[in-house]
């Protein structure tokens, strides 16, 4: 597993901050949702995280346990407020009082451009519909409470397989003896 990089996070959380400073809504459900899908694309695409949070199974979704911590640093160094007035959920909100972190130096571009994608499509929806769709991640799914949710899981499909790949998960099987015209191998072997 990729170690957490807590600069990089630091700068993301608080980059994610500015841009959503202006939407009551986007709360720490939602942000918490951008940093889960933004580090699993990342390693999806190339093997490495863009920051190497640990992220667990909680109530309301994927959870990066880093999160907390930063946050309290932020606020402790006054490079934000924690409006936290409000129980759970969105309401919970992380407020800039520092100019926007300038991440060129940190994440690549698409990188970037990735996590925007990911706050403009939580800015349309609301939290609750954001963490219900974040319960069908397999690797939410697969995880139990409070446990880590694996990076891998980023490989899990997201949905059932499209039939080219079925025909070819069928030729595959074939070939290696494990399907004939008859039954699969392990269905020959219990009768």
């Amino acid at each position: 597993m990729a170690a957490f990089d807590q600069t990089r996070f630091e700068a993301l959380v608080l980059w994610i901050a500015h841009e959503t400073k202006d939407d009551k809504n986007f709360g720490r459900t939602k942000l918490a949702k951008v940093l889960f899908y933004s580090d699993f694309d990342a390693y999806r695409e190339t093997g490495s995280p863009l920051t190497g949070a640990t992220y667990e199974r909680w109530q309301y979704g994927p959870f990066p346990k880093e999160l907390v911590e930063v946050e309290r640093g932020l606020a402790a160094s006054d490079m934000v407020t924690l409006d936290y007035d409000v129980p759970d959920g969105d309401g919970k909100k992380i407020r800039p009082l520092v100019e926007q972190p300038d991440l060129s130096s940190l994440f690549e571009t698409w990188q970037i451009e990735n996590v925007r994608i990911y706050i403009r499509q939580f800015r349309e929806q609301t939290t609750k519909r954001v963490s219900d769709e974040s319960h069908d991640h397999l690797g939410w799914r697969m995880a139990r409470e409070l446990q880590t949710i694996p990076y891998e899981a980023s490989f899990l499909p997201s949905g059932p397989p499209r039939d080219d790949q079925v025909e070819r998960g069928t030729q595959i099987a074939r070939e290696r003896g494990w399907l004939t015209d008859e039954a699969w191998i392990w269905e020959r072997e219990s009768t």
